[in-house]
């Protein structure tokens, strides 16, 4: 099955694992190494299963026709992908390392049935098979194909991590309640 047809999943997520707040910014836990903190000092597994992880939202296109669909926490599950799974269909992710632990989350978080392995389909292992580089904007680089959007992943950055508090915002991360038109437009991107 090409990639054009594989259908596809992307989470953006949310975890403090593998970071520390001293008082006065985020740093990583105690033995890591200088300026590393989060996702890649702790690994996959401890970031999902951190109390403080939670999807934010998930995009996916089945490529039947409808196009990409999003779904959010609180949102009723996305029965046409559980509909997919079922009958065998295969997911692609880039780096699906990270979307399948993700799914597991979501087992746990909300009940969504397995994911079997052997269903997934990794685009950043194929683009190094090919010789091409893993990371998704540099690959989009090689093939020609549209590049990441600068603004989104400062979007995505700042949604997607802890922040440094501030006087008129005390909290350590921006929420739905609290930044609505930024959540409205990390869902469209």
């Amino acid at each position: 099955m090409s990639r054009q047809h594989t259908p596809l999943v992307d989470f953006e997520t949310y975890s403090e694992a593998g970071m520390v707040w001293t008082g006065e910014k985020w740093v990583g836990p105690p033995g890591a190494p200088k300026n590393s903190k989060g996702l890649p000092v702790v690994g996959v597994v401890n970031y999902t299963e951190h109390p403080s992880f939670e999807v934010l939202v998930m995009k996916y296109d089945l490529k039947d026709g409808f196009g990409p669909r999003t779904w959010r926490p609180g949102e009723p599950n996305p029965q046409p992908l559980f509909d997919h799974i079922a009958r065998g269909g295969l997911l692609e992710a880039h780096n699906a390392g990270f979307e399948r632990r993700v799914w597991k989350a979501c087992q746990r978080l909300y009940g969504w049935p397995p994911m079997p392995f052997h269903l997934w389909r990794c685009s950043a292992a194929k683009s190094r098979a090919w010789g091409r580089p893993g990371g998704l904007d540099a690959a989009a680089a090689v093939a020609g194909t549209a590049r990441k959007d600068p603004a989104g992943e400062r979007l995505i950055r700042e949604l997607t991590m802890p922040r440094k508090p501030t006087k008129s915002d005390p909290s350590f991360r921006l929420t739905r309640q609290s930044a609505p038109e930024k959540f409205a437009a990390l869902d469209a991107y």
